[in-house]
């Protein structure tokens, strides 16, 4: 039993396994370790693929939110001060300094009592949170989000709200589903239907790019993707938002950490250590620090808060082992 892949010539032939293998998509860098586990008679139970009822019984999503999200508003505070904005994120620190959860949440509320005593700044208010996606990994962060002083905004209103004087005195998020940024492709039914969408998702493409990136300051990204569907950004449509001088996207947390998947650009897990780097479009290239867009793709998030994920964790599995050892189809 473990938590993340096991190195191929760690595997033993004819046992049973049971980790995150992160293959059932046919990921490309884990094809290997699939191969190896096919070709020796391995038994492979992956936490992904534990559900009922279509939900999944065994997850970490929630903890990598709520550490994504604090991770987000540190480098959002690293950024603006790189452009000689001084803002309250400045004294985020990054998930892994806070003792446990119960610290964050702490922490969080004199944030807020900071954030409504000194405001945000003329230059970037409104600050923008916009999340994607409605599973363990968007309400993790929007869990976070909640304990500061905030108010919603609609994604269709999201264009028009950003240019109006908006209060210093809060920040601002939006929830965005697949219907309010994928529309049918010229010459399809103009009707966007979710099940079609799902069924038949060649017939549609994404507009995020025009109608919800550039009006946000930061991005968390939580959806499920495959290659079937659009990506939520692409390489090119990165290059439009940089070239716009009115946009006001500055960072992207890529806590799916789907490499090169819904977010094209996002090339690479960052680490607890790295957490953040910066992609430009406008030259296709990468750096620690410099233009463009900061990026965080950390792909184990819940280790910045182990106490707690890990009890989380430990009581969601631990009642479906009997089962396991029994060899039994059915876990629920």
């Amino acid at each position: 039993m473990g938590v993340k892949e096991v190195p191929l010539d760690q595997l033993l032939p004819k046992k049973a396994y049971i980790f995150f293998s992160h293959t059932h998509k046919g990921q490309k860098r884990n094809i290997p370790l699939l191969n190896q586990i096919c070709s020796n008679g391995i038994t492979l139970y992956d936490y992904e693929l534990i559900k009922k009822e279509g939900e999944r019984l065994v997850a970490f999503g929630k903890f990598a939110g709520c550490a994504g999200m604090i991770n987000t508003l540190n480098g959002l505070g690293d950024v603006l001060l790189s452009r000689g904005i001084r803002s309250p994120f400045i004294h985020v620190p990054l998930t892994h300094h806070y003792r446990n959860l119960d610290h964050v949440k702490r922490s969080m509320i004199e944030l807020g009592n900071e954030i409504k005593s000194k405001g945000i700044s003329k230059e970037v208010n409104p600050i923008v949170i916009t999340f994607t996606g409605k599973g363990n990994v968007s309400q993790g962060a929007q869990e976070i989000f909640k304990l500061l002083p905030h108010e919603w905004i609609e994604a269709k209103d999201l264009k028009e709200s950003v240019k109006l004087d908006l209060k210093r005195d809060r920040i601002y998020g939006c929830l965005i589903e697949a219907k309010d940024y994928i529309k049918p492709k010229t010459g399809s039914d103009p009707v966007f239907y979710y099940q079609k969408y799902l069924s038949n998702p060649e017939l549609f493409e994404s507009h995020f790019h025009e109608t919800i990136a550039p009006y946000s300051t930061s991005i968390i990204n939580g959806i499920y993707w495959e290659p079937k569907y659009p990506r939520l950004l692409t390489k090119e449509q990165m290059k439009i938002i940089q070239l716009n001088d009115q946009s006001k996207l500055l960072t992207i947390s890529d806590i799916s950490c789907d490499i090169e998947g819904s977010i094209e650009f996002m090339n690479k897990a960052s680490t607890i250590d790295e957490p953040f780097y910066y992609y430009d479009a406008i030259t296709d290239s990468y750096a620690d620090k410099g233009e463009g867009v900061q990026i965080m793709s950390i792909d184990n998030l819940p280790t910045e808060l182990p106490e707690d994920s890990s009890k989380y964790f430990g009581n969601q599995l631990v009642p479906l082992i009997p089962s396991l050892v029994k060899g039994k189809n059915k876990l629920g």
